[in-house]
C-alpha cells in the first residue's frame, strides 16, 4: 500500500498485512468451503493402552468430512473476517469507506436538521413579537 501509517503502528500494519496474506492464501483454495473438521472423543471406563505402551482414559482425534455441499457458515465466516480486516486497514490507514460516508452524511443531516429547527424557532420569536392583529 502507498499510504503511511504513523511509526507506532508499523508493527500492527505489518500484523494486519499477514493477516490479509494469510485470508487471501485461504481464498485461493475454493474446496476448503466443502470440508469440515469433526472433533471426535473417546472416554474410556477403565484405562486402555494407547498403542505406544501408554494407559489412557479418554482418545482425542479430528477428521476431515468432505461435505456435497457449501460449508454457508465458513463462507459467512471469511466474510466477516474480510469486513474486520477491511475496517481495521481502513481505521490504520485513514482510509474513506462506507462506514466513514455514511457517518459523514448523518452528521450533515443533523446539522440541516439543527439549523431547520434554529429557523422555525426564530421564525415564531418574530411573529410573537409582531402585534397582535398578525399573530393568531
Amino acid at each position: 500500500m502507498n499510504h503511511t501509517v504513523e511509526p507506532k503502528l508499523e508493527a500492527l500494519a505489518l500484523g494486519v498485512q499477514r493477516l490479509c496474506d494469510i485470508v487471501a492464501a485461504a481464498l485461493t483454495d475454493s474446496e476448503q468451503f466443502y470440508q469440515y473438521v469433526l472433533h471426535r472423543s473417546e472416554t474410556y471406563k477403565d484405562p486402555v493402552d494407547d498403542g505406544t505402551g501408554n494407559l489412557i482414559s479418554r482418545k482425542t482425534w479430528s477428521e476431515l468430512v468432505r461435505l456435497d455441499k457449501l460449508d454457508t457458515k465458513a463462507v459467512k465466516e471469511m466474510s466477516n473476517v474480510l469486513k474486520e480486516l477491511l475496517a481495521i486497514l481502513r481505521d490504520l490507514y485513514g482510509l474513506d469507506g462506507p462506514a466513514l460516508a455514511h457517518k459523514k452524511a448523518l452528521d450533515e443531516a443533523r446539522l440541516a436538521l439543527a439549523a431547520q429547527k434554529k429557523e422555525t424557532v426564530s421564525a415564531q420569536i418574530v411573529l410573537e413579537d409582531m402585534p397582535g392583529e398578525y399573530c393568531t
